[in-house]
């Protein structure tokens, strides 16, 4: 687990990034009041004082808004996120401004993510209208009663679906304007044109619609891991384990396979 070192010398502060060691954890533990989310070990004759900080340490410190500065900074170490808009406290001033600093140092990778959260966005604004056009069109089209209700459920549980990954990343999903014409052929041709932005036969895998919208919007820039690790963030690709595997079972799907 990565683990943050604090160390406090007579004349000057320096943080870095250790590993914990057996030597390290077989050290005698003291807590010390001015940092509680912080590990105090023994430091005589080459230090004032040596603080570690890891995912126990400050775990309880967490809910704390807005974070400690050395708390954040641990957070974004020990987490590691590839975007902001996968961390938890995303909303933390530190942790806004630790990712404004990366972004300033890996100037391209950010970008990249931050494409990939436009593509998220749009992704969720299409399946939301999505489910919510089956929802209704079941409503015209089925008329047995007990197969309307189950594949309502289904329909229900793919918009709580979306509504829970856009509440988790802070997405605004855009609303649904309907009229009461909306059931004719005109008005629904209307609507298609306007915000059916996937093909058809693409629409019912999340997994290619969000593969489909990052490699339209990134283009040449397309990365694989990236993008496969920042699905992994919003709750897809759960059937694969690795890039390699969800790209082949992509190719597989578009070539009918």
């Amino acid at each position: 687990m990565p683990t943050l070192a604090y160390i406090a010398e007579r004349t000057m502060t320096a943080d870095c990034t250790i590993n914990t060691t057996e030597d390290v954890i077989d050290m005698e533990i003291n807590q010390n009041l001015k940092f509680p989310f912080a590990i105090q070990l023994p430091c005589p004759g080459w230090a004032k004082s040596f603080h570690l900080l890891n995912g126990g340490s400050i775990h309880a410190y967490l809910k704390t808004k807005p974070l400690h500065p050395l708390v954040a900074v641990a957070h974004f170490l020990i987490e590691q996120k590839l975007s902001l808009i996968a961390m938890e406290h995303k909303e933390d001033p530190t942790i806004q401004h630790l990712f404004a600093l990366a972004k300033d140092i890996f100037n391209t990778n950010i970008q990249e993510q931050e494409n990939l959260s436009a593509v998220l966005q749009q992704v969720c604004n299409q399946a939301n209208h999505q489910f919510s056009k089956a929802s209704k069109r079941l409503l015209e089209d089925v008329e047995d009663p007990e197969a309307r209700k189950r594949t309502a459920r289904c329909l229900d549980d793919g918009i709580l679906y979306v509504n829970e990954i856009c509440r988790k990343n802070n997405i605004a999903v855009e609303p649904l304007t309907t009229s009461p014409e909306s059931s004719s052929k005109s008005s629904s041709s209307s609507s298609t044109s306007k915000q059916d932005l996937l093909p058809a036969s693409e629409r019912e895998n999340p997994d290619w619609a969000f593969i489909d919208s990052a490699r339209k919007h990134l283009k040449n820039k397309m990365r694989w891991k990236t993008c496969f690790q920042i699905g992994k963030d919003i709750g897809l690709f759960s059937k694969y384990s690795t890039p390699k595997s969800a790209k082949s079972a992509y190719f597989r799907a578009k070539s009918g396979n």
